[in-house]
């Protein structure tokens, strides 16, 4: 039998993660003996991972999450491309003595959208958020051939955004409405909705997306959000966080492991995240 692996998940919180179960059932089927636990560490306390925990538990590799996204970049040897423009790491493989961060998000986004029939080139998006992960998701989107605008309430906060990533532009979220005309695809990648967190404060940007543009929400608890429920109810085609998720997750298993997930499993995974939603 092969030695044992184990992979973890790096963050804070990271109790209400379905990272480990799905990981974990990608990892039962193909018959790895493996596991991906959760490891909670604190900001600031970054270089335990690497003093201690890599090495104790012998890491094959590692996912990272809220709030090393970015604190993890100086650990590592070398970076994707698309880290590097976003400055933000959520998964870190070793190969070669060497550590190396990519970010995958993006790329989840991306998949589960083209996954629904649409593709992303020539797409006029609009992505309200300025995190890691959306300006993953912008980078992926623009690398596709999309014309990609990231909005925050801080515009400057917003455009320098834009100028890390390249050729996208940045915008001011207080003025959403403005962009709404032109948009076949709005990304809510901020944490508005998400269990615990503010909803937005009135829908009626919605009613100014083109009846055939593309509402699409990054987050999954609740299931349907309350975004996604009114783009519904105006007719508006939607694409759920859970895709998001599941995409990503299978992303990241390739990053770490080499073996991309095939559909059984991934209809498998999808079908317990769901239930696991519906517990909470």
């Amino acid at each position: 039998m092969k030695e044992f692996t184990a992979y973890g998940l790096i963050g804070d919180p990271v109790g209400h993660s379905l990272s480990p179960a799905v990981m974990n059932i990608f990892l039962q089927h193909y018959g790895m003996n493996a596991a991906f636990i959760v490891i909670r560490i604190r900001k600031g306390e970054l270089s335990r991972l690497f003093d201690d925990y890599i090495g104790a538990l012998s890491l094959g590799g590692f996912t990272i999450t809220m709030p090393h996204k970015e604190d993890v970049i100086p650990y590592l040897d070398e970076m994707s491309d698309a880290a590097k423009r976003c400055r933000s790491v959520n998964v870190v493989s070793f190969s070669g003595g060497k550590r190396f961060g990519h970010t995958t998000d993006g790329l989840g986004c991306l998949k589960s959208f083209e996954e629904t029939g649409r593709k992303a080139k020539d797409q006029k998006v609009v992505i309200l958020g300025v995190g890691g992960a959306s300006k993953s998701i912008a980078h992926a989107f623009g690398a596709a051939g999309a014309d990609v605008t990231l909005l925050s309430r801080d515009i400057e906060k917003a455009k320098a955004a834009a100028d890390e990533i390249g050729g996208i532009k940045g915008g001011d979220s207080g003025r959403l409405n403005s962009y709404m005309p032109g948009c076949t695809l709005f990304i809510n990648a901020s944490p508005l909705g998400m269990k615990g967190s503010p909803d937005f404060d009135d829908f009626s940007f919605l009613d100014l997306l083109p009846k055939t543009a593309t509402v699409y929400d990054a987050v999954y608890n609740p299931r349907e959000t309350s975004l996604l429920r009114e783009a519904r109810n105006r007719g508006i085609h939607t694409v759920e966080g859970l895709r998001m998720l599941l995409s990503q997750m299978g992303a990241l298993f390739e990053t770490l492991t080499g073996i991309s997930p095939d559909g059984e499993v991934m209809q498998t995974a999808f079908c317990k995240v769901g239930d696991l939603l519906a517990e909470k």
